[in-house]
């Protein structure tokens, strides 16, 4: 039984993309500067793994 005064019971989280209908966040707006510093490390992430890579090989 459920009462007049009972909060509503809000849609369960979509746990998939697919589901919400984006494949992507919004994107989030960054200065030069910050840009410049985030790509290189992940270039230099990037780099150390395929020197690892070609180490191992």
């Amino acid at each position: 039984m459920t009462s007049a005064n009972a909060p509503a019971v809000p849609p369960a989280t979509p746990a998939t993309p697919a589901a919400t209908g984006s494949a992507t966040p919004p994107a989030t707006p960054l200065a030069d500067a910050e840009f410049h510093r985030q790509s290189h490390a992940v270039l230099a992430l990037i780099e150390a793994t395929v020197d690892r890579w070609l180490d191992a090989d």
